[in-house]
């Protein structure tokens, strides 16, 4: 079942990014953010929310993850590829 498949991959993950468009969330979404934040509680899992062009404001579930550094690709300063990558990997890209 997909189910199983998707909570393999969350209990295996090391960093999550959490796109963020102009449709809202569904359920399986809804559930996956609240898989990934008890997984950052419980193994430090890096969460990087990203808001995608034409995303507009951060969604109303984002109370969250206000604590995360969030991407917003809709800005080029600060660099959002630089931003996903430090996010991704911890180390900040060489200039």
């Amino acid at each position: 079942m997909w189910l199983d498949e998707i909570n393999k991959l969350i209990g295996s993950v090391k960093s999550a990014a959490v796109f963020v468009g102009a449709s809202s969330t569904g359920r399986v979404q809804e559930m996956e953010i609240r898989a990934l934040l008890r997984m950052f509680t419980e193994r430090r899992v890096r969460i990087i929310p990203i808001l995608l062009p034409g995303a507009g404001q951060r969604p109303n579930w984002s109370t969250f993850l206000e604590d995360f550094q969030w991407v917003d690709f809709e800005k080029n300063d600060p660099d959002p590829l630089s931003q996903l990558l430090f996010g991704i990997t911890g180390v900040h890209p060489q200039a």
